[in-house]
């Protein structure tokens, strides 16, 4: 039996700091982004509430772009204290751990 082949695809970045939802969601467009994974580990802005996860969910669904929260697995900020040293997150653990290996799958 032959392993499946994977396929790769590029995968793109955004941030939102300085963009309308408008602006954000058109430069999604012109980009032709099927799916976001939204990688916040808290995905909730107080200054720009229309970037938090459920605003941001529908109205991402209302132009037909997935929204998809990974931000449990490969936030910046992992709940797992192993990935600490000195209170400071190290991304070399953070690579080992299942939760990080199971969000990159």
């Amino acid at each position: 039996m032959h392993e499946a082949q994977k396929t790769s695809l590029p995968i793109y970045t955004i941030g939102y700091g300085d963009r309308s939802i408008e602006a954000f969601i058109a430069a999604l467009h012109a980009n032709t982004i099927a799916y976001l994974l939204d990688v916040r580990t808290a995905p909730y802005s107080r200054f720009k509430p229309e970037f938090s996860k459920e605003a941001l969910a529908k109205a991402l669904a209302a132009q037909g772009i997935r929204y998809v929260f990974v931000g449990d697995s490969l936030g910046g900020r992992p709940d797992d204290p192993a990935c600490y040293v000195d209170g400071r997150v190290d991304y070399d653990r953070v690579r080992e751990q299942p939760f990080f290996q199971r969000g990159i799958e």
